[in-house]
């Protein structure tokens, strides 16, 4: 059988009366420890995945203007070449 749980209570605005509640504000869920371990482990491995992707483009874009530096140089005269 559920369990009935309180309703959770939030201020009003003073000025309009008004409560700031929320349609999810008003439902509650339960979740089993397992389910918060998959979630907690989730959210690390799409926060590593977010983090690597970031410092690729961070790389790509410094591989792109070292590109450009060297081409605009080479453009004035003042060709090298790099092995």
């Amino acid at each position: 059988m559920d369990a009935i749980l309180p309703t959770p209570t939030f201020p009003t605005d003073s000025a309009t009366g008004a409560s700031p509640l929320t349609p999810f504000d008003l439902e509650t869920i339960t979740l089993t420890r397992r389910e918060h371990v998959a979630l907690k482990n989730g959210i690390a491995y799409y926060k590593s995945l977010h983090t690597r992707a970031a410092q690729r483009i961070e790389r790509n874009q410094w591989d792109e203007r070292s590109h450009l530096k060297r081409h605009q140089m080479c453009q004035s005269g003042v060709c090298y070449q790099t092995t």
